[in-house]
């Protein structure tokens, strides 16, 4: 640089330190968005997503599913979490109804860790309100 012109330096150096904080912020910001990507599919549920179903998980392919955020879904019989291990955003925590809650673990393959699938009983069409977040 020309140290001929101090204030065309400073605004240099405020541009480059603008830049640096953008991309930091771009790079951190996707980094807790959902479940890493590994394994099988499952119930027609792609690995790392959960699933929303008009019927039941074992019987039916999946109307909605999403690896990221979870917006609010309509028409919901059950629900299924293919997400995978990672602390703090592996389980699904559903909300529906006037006072309904659920959470479901991630599914390992088995039903040791909790269950990974939901069910409305009898109801159908439901609206559920989830997020993806840490232990139950």
């Amino acid at each position: 640089m020309n140290s001929n012109h101090p204030v065309r330096d400073r605004r240099r150096t405020r541009i480059a330190a603008l830049l640096l904080a953008l991309v930091s912020a771009i790079g951190v910001s996707g980094l807790a968005a959902a479940p890493a990507q590994a394994g099988p599919a499952t119930y027609g549920c792609p690995s790392g997503h959960v699933c929303f179903y008009k019927g039941a998980v074992t019987s039916s392919n999946p109307f909605y599913t999403t690896a990221g955020d979870i917006p609010a879904v309509n028409g919901v019989k059950s629900v299924f979490n293919n997400g995978n291990q990672q602390t703090g955003s592996d389980h699904v925590h559903l909300r529906y109804g006037t006072n309904g809650k659920a959470c479901l673990h991630y599914y390992d393959g088995s039903t040791n860790t909790g269950p990974a699938t939901f069910t409305f009983g009898t109801a159908t069409n439901v609206k559920t309100e989830s997020f993806w977040g840490g232990e139950c």
